[in-house]
């Protein structure tokens, strides 16, 4: 009994603490729930007021024609008797920083590789035409951008040793465990744009195929960070002429081609009117320079090129010949054909043979200049046994077999012919 007793006590208890927290629940103040954070919820505040001034200013023109009508109508009064001007006190809006979306004021800071950072104040007066691409702010953030990254920024410049802009270098952002945050590459003029997701320090990398990696550790807070980078090497330039020994003029048009060790083509290029070529921004180590045209003999050179630095290398070509030519025969001038032209070189060396077509002409293409011997032969001598007996004609046809290119013994005869 005294259990169900307790029990009821209990359960009677808990019914009136429920029915008093009830009561008071009808008397506490709504609070809602927020929507976003701190810091986005200081730069709508900010906004606000930017807003609030701003309709200010628009209704001081109003003011002040009110203070006007209010003394015209004073001295309009009757009695002669000027009434107390209205007086209106109008705060003149300050000057409001527009806030970025983290809620701070925009600020330029240039960090450069070597740890130096110099901070430049929000309200730096601009460069002609407003803004100076070199210095400029962080772009705008928010809906409308072309930015896709929303909290702090690390922002800057990619340039050569020279102080020129490099396009195409990536960059990398990493933390200190290595993992990766974001990717970038440098456009047209150098400029890039990396988005940490918080505060702290990060290691910022940057690599170019034609220049030495470079990587920066990059203290990061809530305001946008500059950090430029200079690459150097792979500064080296490589130029020439493409000339053939005794002309004067280069030679035009010329296919100039730089290989690496692997085989892989690193620059191309054809030669102008003045017979130059030229190569920039080459990776030190060592190459296969190749120059091929039309008429002339391609020429291959092994070339080293340093980290840094031009490189002049002048290229001598062979120019190629071609000799056309026709067999006719001596009493009437008539071509032959299937005649063989054999081609001597000043050393007595076979350089080809040819067989002469049905107008008694051949051609030898791609010869070095200099002077040769034409040897023109008919056809080989044929024989054949003839039996005659008594009484009518006896009848033999002889067949003439057109000459062949000889093969390397049959070369040889060749030059001892000539020899002799």
């Amino acid at each position: 009994v005294g259990f169900a007793d307790s029990i009821e006590t209990v359960f009677l208890v808990g019914a009136c603490s429920l029915v008093v927290a009830f009561v008071l629940l009808l008397f506490l103040k709504e609070v809602p729930l927020r929507t976003q954070s701190g810091l986005d919820a200081r730069a709508s505040e900010l906004a606000a007021e930017g807003e609030a001034q701003a309709a200010a200013a628009s209704t001081a023109p109003l003011a002040a024609e009110a203070v006007e009508s209010a003394a015209a109508d004073s001295r309009d009064e009757p009695d002669g008797h000027p009434q107390d001007p209205v007086r209106i006190v109008q705060r003149l809006p300050e000057e409001v920083p527009v806030p970025t979306p983290n809620g701070h004021t925009p600020a330029r800071v240039l960090v450069s590789t070597s740890g130096e950072a110099t901070r430049h104040a929000a309200d730096t007066e601009p460069g002609p035409g407003g803004s100076d691409p070199e210095e400029r702010l962080v772009p705008a953030t928010g809906p409308g951008s072309d930015d896709h990254h929303a909290g702090p920024v690390i922002f800057g410049r990619v340039s050569r040793g020279s102080g020129a802009s490099l396009a195409g270098a990536t960059l990398t952002l990493t933390d200190l465990s290595g993992r990766q945050l974001d990717r970038d590459v440098s456009n047209s003029s150098g400029h890039y744009q990396l988005g940490p997701p918080t505060g702290g320090t990060y290691l910022v990398i940057c690599a170019s195929p034609t220049h030495r990696p470079r990587a920066a550790l990059v203290a990061v807070a809530d305001v946008p960070i500059r950090h430029d980078v200079m690459l150097s090497g792979g500064g080296c330039s490589l130029s020439g002429t493409v000339h053939v020994p005794g002309i004067g003029s280069g030679v035009v048009g010329a296919v100039v081609t730089l290989t690496d060790l692997h085989g892989d083509v690193a620059a191309a290029t054809v030669t102008g009117p003045d017979g130059r070529y030229a190569f920039a921004d080459l990776t030190e180590g060592d190459y296969t320079l190749t120059v091929a045209s039309t008429n002339l003999s391609p020429v291959a050179q092994t070339i080293s090129l340093p980290a840094e630095g031009d490189v002049d290398h002048d290229v001598e070509v062979a120019a190629r010949a071609q000799l056309v030519g026709t067999v006719r025969s001596a009493s009437a001038g008539a071509p032959v054909p299937e005649a063989l032209a054999t081609l001597v070189d000043p050393d007595g060396n076979v350089v080809g043979s040819a067989i002469t077509d049905s107008d008694g002409e051949f051609v030898f293409d791609d010869l070095d200049v200099g002077a040769y011997t034409v040897i023109a032969t008919g056809y080989p001598p044929v024989a054949t046994e003839v039996l005659l007996g008594v009484g009518g004609p006896t009848e033999t046809v002889l067949t003439l077999r057109p000459p062949t290119l000889p093969n390397t013994d049959a070369a040889a005869v060749v030059q001892d012919e000539h020899a002799r």
